[in-house]
């Protein structure tokens, strides 16, 4: 049974949404479009990049992890080595 974008995605978002990477990120975690756009946290988005319903079925999943700009003491954007 083939699935559709949106049931690939539903499984991958379940699938981190018990994962030690959701506990990891301080923030929420997303499917592709419900993220705020003003959001400021360290987030998780699942998107769904390309995908086919051939027999066997492949495609490309995206997880994208937000993190805050880190801004040192001298007010500059930099590395947070945490």
């Amino acid at each position: 049974m083939t699935k559709t974008g949106g049931e690939i995605v539903t499984v991958v978002y379940n699938s981190v949404k018990s994962s030690s990477l959701r506990l990891a990120v301080e923030g929420d975690l997303y499917r592709d479009d419900e993220r705020p756009d003003n959001a400021t946290t360290e987030d998780i988005v699942v998107s769904i990049l390309a995908g086919d319903n051939e027999q066997i079925q492949s495609g490309f999943i995206n997880l994208n992890i937000y993190v805050p700009d880190y801004i040192n003491q001298e007010g500059v954007k930099a590395k947070d080595s945490k």
